[in-house]
């Protein structure tokens, strides 16, 4: 894994840039495009998602992250 300890306002924006990109994701393929831990990545994605910036979405194939457009 990459290094965690990166400043979280770059690795947010990290995480929203890829998003960019499909706009749906789910946490272990953001973990791997951003290069952090999956942990890691899940905290980060609650903290974008209590910003309004992403929202998560539940259904019978999991959890997937939504970017707001």
């Amino acid at each position: 894994m990459g290094d965690d300890s990166i400043n979280p306002a770059i690795i947010k924006a990290r995480i929203v840039d890829n998003m960019a990109v499909a706009r749906e994701y789910n946490t272990e393929l953001i973990a791997r495009e951003t290069d952090i831990s999956t942990e890691k990545a899940q905290e980060y994605l609650e903290e974008l998602a209590r910003e309004n910036r992403i929202r998560k979405r539940e259904n019978e194939t999991g959890e997937k992250w939504v970017l707001f457009q």
